[in-house]
């Protein structure tokens, strides 16, 4: 290799306040309000489900399976857009992780108290949950176009 070197500080610097306006990192802003609320849709459509299906039971169990979903993703979210605006990327990927792992750590444990000390039936509490997990997944196009405009 030839001897050129690259001065450091002419690199680019990124940050999180160039990726996410700083309205979004106070508390996920628009973006978290959205996709709660596609999961609170979804959470009543699954205790109806459960109701029609099984009775008072089932749509508890599906409630508190939309409970543990909407709790995973309030924790994520307020975890990852805990970053301030300027932070560097080790720090938005560290606040990304952590996030992460308290998730699934939260979802774990409310899942055990609600099948263990609780008693709930499973399969609609699993249901309650899947409900959130495709309500986000459904979501990201509508919350995209909200901040986008496209």
């Amino acid at each position: 290799m030839s001897g050129v070197r690259v001065d450091p500080s002419s690199r680019p610097r990124y940050n999180s306040a160039s990726l996410v306006s700083g309205n979004e990192m106070r508390w996920g802003g628009r973006i978290t309000r959205h996709i709660l609320v596609f999961q609170a849709v979804a959470t009543a459509a699954a205790a109806l489900v459960g109701y029609l299906v099984d009775g008072v039971a089932a749509a508890g169990s599906a409630v508190a399976g939309g409970v543990i979903g909407i709790a995973g993703m309030v924790f994520f979210s307020r975890r990852l857009f805990s970053a301030s605006p300027g932070s560097t990327a080790r720090q938005m990927m560290r606040a990304f992780y952590l996030g992460a792992i308290g998730k699934i750590a939260l979802t774990a444990a409310l899942f055990a108290v609600a099948i263990v000390a609780a008693g709930l039936p499973v399969l609609p509490l699993i249901g309650g949950y899947a409900a959130t997990l495709v309500a986000y997944w459904l979501s990201l196009p509508f919350v995209v176009e909200e901040t986008t405009g496209k």
